[in-house]
């Protein structure tokens, strides 16, 4: 064990799509070492993954929704508009098998990502955070790296920052 108490399963990819991570959070239970944090698009986020984050009494979990809609992820994940639906069902299924436990932990965690193409839609995602139940928090993030023509011009951010205001 090597004094490790916890750990960190985030950055650098999507933990939840190695093809050993059911043994790795098995592993973990295991030896007692609990998950401070595992963020994670939420496409892999099933079941037996449910169970196992469960066990290993993960203490966050941050699911980067991104967006409100189907339109807006598919733009802008360059996937089908099915993965946001398969996301928001599998944060769904989370949270009531969480519920029907009676637990508290994992803390969930939505995280979305406004930007110049979908900043008007804060109030929509803040109401979708609300409308799934049970979320324990959400983050707006900004993205860091972007092109000079998709930059937020002063006016855009003025108006961003009042829609996070009204929410």
């Amino acid at each position: 064990r090597a004094g490790t108490l916890s750990i960190c399963l985030s950055g650098g990819g999507e933990p939840l799509v190695h093809p050993r991570i059911l043994d790795i959070l098995d592993l973990l239970a295991h030896a007692g070492i609990r998950i401070s944090n595992l963020t994670t698009n939420g496409i892999a986020l099933d079941s037996e993954i449910w169970k196992r984050l469960f066990d290993a009494r993960c203490d966050q979990l941050r699911i980067s929704l991104s967006c409100s809609n189907e339109t807006d992820y598919a733009r802008m994940m360059q996937t089908g508009r099915a993965t946001f639906r398969r996301v928001v069902a599998n944060l769904r299924g989370l949270l009531s098998e969480r519920a029907r436990r009676g637990i508290s932990r994992p803390e969930v965690i939505v995280q979305f990502l406004p930007y110049r193409a979908n900043f008007r839609a804060i109030p929509e995602m803040a109401a979708l955070a609300a409308e799934l139940g049970g979320v324990d928090g959400v983050v707006f993030n900004g993205l860091a790296f972007q092109e000079e023509g998709e930059k937020m011009t002063s006016a855009e951010t003025a108006e961003m920052l009042d829609l996070f205001e009204g929410v």
